[in-house]
């Protein structure tokens, strides 16, 4: 058995909107951020649950 799984959601769009990933020590959620109708996040928030801090990523 693999130590590390994700899932995913999607809009109905098809744009990614959750991801999340569990690993041996832990699991970490990703949040994508749309602007408007783009079809590439301007944003993502990371979200450690094995006491990392959160991370706010700004694509541009």
């Amino acid at each position: 058995m693999s130590g590390y799984r994700e899932t995913y959601e999607y809009t109905d769009e098809g744009r990614l909107v959750y991801r999340y990933g569990y690993i041996t020590h832990g699991s970490l959620e990703y949040y994508y951020i749309y602007e408007e109708s783009d079809m590439e996040p301007a944003y993502c928030l990371e979200l450690d649950h094995n006491g990392g801090p959160p991370v706010l990523v700004i694509y541009s």
